[in-house]
């Protein structure tokens, strides 16, 4: 499985509370994931390096500011930062996040287990 799909995959399974809100994130995680590897790699992620400088300012930076905010208000909302702080426990939750259909159900399974 390639990782933009795992990442984008488990952000949006963190984020959203339904199955449409999910869908939407994993959109918006794959799409930004993807214009960051395109910068990593150095390949252009427009034709015009002018535009390519106003659409990372204008909207990609926003756009990586508010899906890492949402995913910390997320784990602070939650009480997950001890979860998050132990190897094992944030991985094992991140396994559950995949099988159950939200964040506040896969924190059930953990607390019941």
């Amino acid at each position: 499985m390639k990782l933009v799909f795992r990442l984008s995959l488990q952000l949006a399974k963190f984020l959203g509370d339904s199955l449409e809100q999910q869908r939407a994130y994993f959109d918006r995680a794959r799409a930004l994931y993807i214009v960051r590897s395109k910068i990593a790699h150095g390949d252009k992620i427009s034709a015009n390096e002018e535009q390519a400088a106003i659409q990372i300012v204008e909207r990609w930076t926003p756009e990586a500011e508010e899906l890492a905010r949402l995913s910390l208000r997320r784990v602070v909302e939650r009480n997950l930062i001890e979860v998050f702080n132990s190897k094992a426990r944030h991985e094992a939750l991140l396994l559950d996040l995949l099988f159950e259909p939200t964040l506040d159900a896969a924190v059930a399974k953990q607390a019941a287990d």
